[in-house]
């Protein structure tokens, strides 16, 4: 019986010492990242200059981090090196940027849209439970879930766009070593999905706004 305690407290003293390094996917050019840039480009001048205004976070929060060897597990904060509404509106921008959608305004006041984002879910979750510590099951499931609204106006409050993206993305990471580092591959993987479809979908909202007034893109 001490040896199976002893045992079980080795394994979770391993497990508190094995984290992976946070990542910022806005800036740090780590060519061995689970994030993918978006592959999308503008045809056209860009349509104008941005600004995330702001970022509302609404997760519960243990989604932020709470970490139980024993039980569910959720990570997040820990995995960036900023935290994740500043990712957020930082990788936002800069995708705009460099796919020639938008320039980047450096205030709300010069900024021709603004962007407003709500963090509904943002995070990677694990069941740790007692069987997961023992070495005959050596791997457990890893869940990432993202979950985001966004919504972009021109200065006069014209709504051009307002969008949730959903994305999810799973992975299978050793019991007690990689959990972390496979909660940051499953986010950023999901994230990398949700981004293309954020430059896609505000490249599209500007033409096609003005299209249903019957105007030309102002």
């Amino acid at each position: 019986m001490r040896r199976h305690v002893w045992l079980l407290a080795l394994f979770v003293t391993v497990g508190m010492g094995c984290s992976s390094a946070p990542f910022d996917p806005s800036q740090d050019p780590r060519e061995d990242s689970a994030y993918s840039r978006p592959e999308y480009q503008s045809t056209h001048a860009p349509w104008g200059s941005v600004f995330v205004r702001s970022v509302t976070d609404r997760r519960p929060s243990f989604e932020l981090g709470k970490e139980n060897y024993l039980n569910d597990s959720w990570y997040a904060e820990s995995l960036f090196t900023h935290p994740v509404p500043l990712t957020l509106k930082r990788l936002i921008e800069r995708e705009l940027a460099t796919s020639g959608v938008m320039t980047l305004a450096e205030d709300e006041g010069s900024a021709k849209y603004l962007i407003d984002l709500v963090i509904v879910h943002f995070t990677a979750h694990a069941d740790r439970d007692l069987i997961g510590l023992i070495p005959v099951i050596p791997t457990v499931a890893v869940n990432g879930l993202i979950d985001v609204k966004l919504r972009m106006t021109d200065q006069d409050g014209r709504p051009f766009l307002d969008v949730r993206y959903q994305d999810t993305e799973e992975a299978m990471a050793a019991t007690v070593s990689g959990i972390e580092a496979t909660g940051s591959q499953v986010l950023l993987k999901a994230l990398s999905r949700v981004m293309a479809r954020v430059v896609k979908d505000i490249d599209q909202a500007v033409p096609r706004f003005w299209k249903e007034l019957g105007m030309p893109v102002q």
